[in-house]
């Protein structure tokens, strides 16, 4: 992960800026402050492998509480509708409808 900061940070070093500053990139940019930097719907395809539906539900849930306005995760409709279309994909009609569900219930437009 260093080595790859590193390349990266020398290639920014190479773009001229846009602004008075260049344009930096760090740990954070996309950890975020979590240990392993990954999209929620993969996070939520994660637990849903590991421990099933209920527990990608829980975990949508206690993510939005710990992450939602931090950038962490986007937590738009798109999310909800790619982990649907991967249980579908896997066969889980159930488990999808209820993500579209939910989906459009935070989502009504």
């Amino acid at each position: 992960m260093y080595r790859m900061l590193g390349d990266i940070t020398g290639h920014l070093k190479k773009i001229t800026p846009s602004g008075d500053k260049p344009v930096n990139m760090w740990c954070h940019t996309c950890h975020h402050g979590r240990p392993r930097p990954m999209t929620l719907d993969e996070e939520l395809a994660e637990q849903y492998r590991t421990k099933g539906l209920k527990a990608a539900l829980d975990d949508y849930t206690d993510l939005k509480k710990k992450f939602y306005g931090r950038a962490a995760y986007d937590f738009g409709e798109g999310s909800l509708n790619t982990f649907g279309y991967q249980l579908m994909e896997g066969k889980d009609a159930a488990g999808a409808v209820q993500i579209f569900k939910l989906n459009t219930e935070l989502f009504p437009e």
